[in-house]
C-alpha cells in the first residue's frame, strides 16, 4: 500500500526533473547563440529556403521565371530560377508558412521552426533511450537513468559539430547542416524506438522517411540507406513476411523516386541537385564542379591521410593538391578517432559471440546496440568515401560524421553499462563510474563551445539575424526584382549611387554605374579566350532583350549570328551568337558573366528563355 502511494509522486519529480534539464540545456543553448528568445534574431537574412517555401504556397517550385537579379546558391535553367539547396527543410518549414499565412502573421520565424525540431529530436532521444535503459534494468524513473539520458543529449548539442553551428545558422550554410544533423538523429531514434516496440506503421513511417533524407542534404542518403537495411531486417526477422518486407523497400524508394522527381522538375535532370550550374561564394568551387578538379586525381593513401587530420588531427596532413578548404572550427579530435577503433572492436566482438551476448542482454538491447554499432561504423565509412575525393573541404561538412560517431558513442555507453550490472556492480557504482570515466571526455570533446574568448570570435554570426519587418522587405525586394520589375528600377540614372540586392558580380562582372540597364544572371568559369559561343531558345526574335557578355572586366562584341528552327515546344527558335573582343585574356581560366538588358515590354511577361550551352571556340 505504501509502494502505491509513494509511486506516483516519484513519476511526478521525475517529470519535474525532465523539464528542468530541457530548460537547463535550451538556456545554455540560448546563451551560446541567443536564438530562441530575442525577437531581433527569429528572422534569417538568408532566404532561399524562405523563398522557395513561399514559391511552393503559390503553387510552383521555381523561385522566378525571370534570371534577373540572380542570388548566391542560385541556378538558372529552361524551368526558371531555382535554389540549389534541397527541398527537405522546405518541406519541414511549409507547414508553419502556410498555418502562418492563413491566421494573418506574415512570415513564420525561423528560429522557431528550428527550436520545434530540435525540441522533437530531445524528446524523441529520451524517450527511446529510457526504454533501452529500462531494458538493461534501469528504472524508468530513477536517476541514473535520468542523468545517464540528459548527459547524452548534453554531449551531443554541446560538441562543435553541432553546438557551434547552432551558433552560425544565420547562414543558409549552416542552417541546413544542422538541419540534416538533426534529421539524421531522428532516424537512429525511430529505429530504436521501432526495435523496442516494433509496429508496421512505425516501420512504414521509418522507411519513408529514410528514403525522404537526401531531401534535406544529399549525403543523408547514407544514414537513409543504413537505416532502411537495418528496419527491413528487423521487420523480416520480427515478423518472417516477405511482403512486409518488401513493403519497407518500396516506401524507401517512392521516399527516393520524391527527390529525384524534383530534381527532374527544377533542373531537368534526376541527378542534378543545382550544384553543377548555381553561383557560389567559393570560386574555385563553381570552377570545380563544372569543369573538374586536380584532387579528384589524388591518390588513395593521401587523400585517406588528408581526411583523417581535417577530421581528428586539428586539419594537419593536408595534401599539397590544390582544394577548397574552410577550416573555421575543429569539429572531432584523436578521442573520436579512439570511439571509432573502440566501436569497431565492439562490433566483431559482438559478432563473433552473438548467441552469448543475445541471450544474455536480451532481443531488443542486443538488437539496439549492434544495430546503432551498425548504423554508425557503416554511415562514416560511406561518408568517408564521400568525402575522400571531395572537391572541398569545410568544417561544416564534417558536422557530417556526427551522428555516425555519436551512435557509436552511444552504443558503447550501453554496452559499458550492461557490462558493469552483469558483473554485479551496484545502480550507485556504475553511475559514479560512469560519470568519472565520461567527464575528462565531455570536457576535452566540449570544450571549443564552452569557450569563452571562441564565443566572442563567433559573435559577428549572430548579429546577422534580423528582424520581422526587415525580412519582409528583403522578401518583397526579391519579388520585386524577379517577379513586378525585371532587374533595375523603373527610373534609373547612370552614375548614382545605388545598389540593388541580389545583383552578383556588381564589380567584378558588371559595373551598375557604367552598364546601366544590365541585369547579371549567369556566370561561369571557362577558359580564357578571344571569343565565345551562346546558344539558346527562344520564342520571339522581336521581343528578347539584347544579351550582353563579360569576360572578368572586358565586354565581347557581338559579331555574328545564326537562327534555326526549334521544334521543342514552347520554343520557336535556336539563337546561336558569338561573342569576341579584339583584347587578349592574360589568365588562362576567366570568369564570364552573361546579362540581358532590361527593357519595359517584359515586365509582365515571362522570359521565352532555356540557355542550352556555353562555349569558347579554340581560334
Amino acid at each position: 500500500m505504501t509502494e502505491a502511494r509513494i509511486f506516483p509522486y516519484k513519476k511526478y519529480i521525475h517529470f519535474l526533473g525532465e523539464i528542468l534539464f530541457f530548460v537547463l540545456i535550451i538556456g545554455v543553448l540560448h546563451y551560446r547563440s541567443a536564438l530562441f528568445l530575442e525577437p531581433s534574431k527569429l528572422y534569417s537574412p538568408s532566404l532561399a529556403h524562405r523563398l522557395q517555401t513561399d514559391a511552393l504556397l503559390r503553387g510552383h517550385l521555381r523561385l522566378s521565371p525571370r534570371p534577373f537579379g540572380l542570388p548566391w546558391d542560385c541556378i538558372w535553367s529552361e524551368r526558371g530560377m531555382q535554389q540549389n539547396w534541397g527541398m527537405g527543410v522546405v518541406l519541414l518549414r511549409l507547414p508553419f508558412e502556410w498555418a502562418s499565412k492563413q491566421c494573418g502573421f506574415g512570415p513564420f520565424p525561423d528560429r522557431l521552426i528550428l527550436f520545434f525540431y530540435l525540441a522533437l529530436m530531445i524528446v524523441l532521444f529520451n524517450v527511446s533511450l529510457r526504454s533501452v535503459l529500462g531494458a538493461l534494468g534501469l528504472s524508468a524513473y530513477g536517476v541514473m537513468s535520468l542523468l545517464i539520458r540528459w548527459y547524452v543529449v548534453a554531449w551531443i548539442l554541446f560538441c562543435p559539430t553541432t553546438g557551434i553551428l547552432l551558433e552560425r545558422t544565420a547562414s543558409v550554410y549552416d542552417e541546413t547542416v544542422f538541419y540534416s544533423c538533426v534529421y539524421s538523429y531522428i532516424l537512429l531514434f525511430l529505429l530504436w524506438i521501432y526495435i523496442r516496440r516494433p509496429h508496421n506503421r512505425l516501420f512504414f513511417v521509418l522507411c519513408l522517411a529514410s528514403g525522404f533524407a537526401c531531401l534535406v542534404r544529399p549525403t543523408l542518403i547514407f544514414y537513409g540507406l543504413v537505416t532502411a537495411t537495418l528496419a527491413v531486417i528487423h521487420a523480416y526477422q520480427y515478423t518472417r513476411n516477405r511482403r512486409l518486407a518488401l513493403m519497407g523497400i518500396f516506401c524507401f524508394c517512392l521516399g527516393m523516386l520524391v527527390d529525384l522527381g524534383f530534381n527532374y522538375l527544377r533542373f531537368g535532370s534526376i541527378f542534378e541537385f543545382g550544384y553543377s550550374g548555381s553561383l557560389d561564394n567559393a570560386s574555385s568551387l563553381m570552377y570545380a564542379l563544372r569543369f573538374g578538379y586536380p584532387f579528384s586525381r589524388e591518390p588513395f593513401l593521401s587523400a585517406a591521410k588528408e581526411l583523417i587530420g581535417a577530421l581528428f588531427l586539428d586539419h594537419s596532413w593536408q595534401s599539397q593538391t590544390f582544394r577548397y578548404r574552410e577550416y573555421d572550427f575543429t569539429a572531432y579530435n584523436v578521442s573520436h578517432a579512439m570511439i571509432m577503433g573502440v566501436g569497431s572492436i565492439i562490433f566483431v566482438f559482438l559478432l563473433s559471440r552473438w548467441r552469448l551476448f543475445y541471450q544474455k542482454m536480451g532481443d531488443s538491447c542486443f538488437r539496439i546496440i549492434y544495430s546503432s554499432l551498425f548504423l554508425g561504423l557503416m554511415s562514416f565509412i560511406f561518408m568517408f568515401m564521400f568525402y575522400l575525393h571531395a572537391p572541398g573541404l569545410a568544417s561544416r561538412y564534417l558536422s557530417d560524421f556526427s551522428t555516425a560517431i555519436n551512435s557509436v558513442l552511444i552504443a558503447l555507453i550501453l554496452f559499458g553499462i550492461f557490462y558493469l550490472t552483469s558483473r554485479g556492480w551496484g545502480r550507485r557504482k556504475t553511475l559514479v563510474l560512469f560519470i568519472m570515466a565520461t567527464m575528462p571526455f565531455f570536457y576535452v570533446n566540449n570544450k571549443a563551445f564552452f569557450n569563452f574568448d571562441y564565443k566572442l570570435d563567433r559573435r559577428n554570426y549572430t548579429e546577422h539575424f534580423v528582424d520581422k519587418k526587415m525580412v519582409m522587405e528583403l522578401v518583397d525586394s526579391f519579388h520585386q526584382i524577379n517577379l513586378v520589375n525585371p532587374s533595375l528600377p523603373e527610373i534609373f540614372y547612370c552614375g548614382h549611387n545605388y545598389s540593388i540586392p541580389g545583383l552578383n558580380f556588381q564589380f567584378t562582372g558588371w559595373n551598375i554605374s557604367k552598364d546601366c540597364l544590365v541585369s547579371a544572371s549567369t556566370s561561369v568559369f571557362l577558359p580564357a579566350k578571344k571569343c565565345l559561343t551562346l546558344n539558346y531558345s527562344i520564342t520571339n526574335l522581336g521581343q528578347w532583350p539584347p544579351i550582353r557578355v563579360k569576360r572578368d572586366f572586358v565586354f565581347l562584341k557581338l559579331t555574328g549570328s545564326k537562327v534555326i528552327e526549334d521544334n521543342r515546344p514552347p520554343f520557336k527558335y535556336q539563337m546561336t551568337q558569338r561573342f569576341c573582343s579584339d583584347a587578349f585574356p592574360t589568365n588562362t581560366v576567366a570568369l564570364y558573366s552573361i546579362g540581358w538588358v532590361k527593357v519595359d515590354e517584359l515586365n509582365d511577361k515571362e522570359l521565352p528563355l532555356a540557355l542550352n550551352w556555353v562555349g569558347v571556340p579554340d581560334k
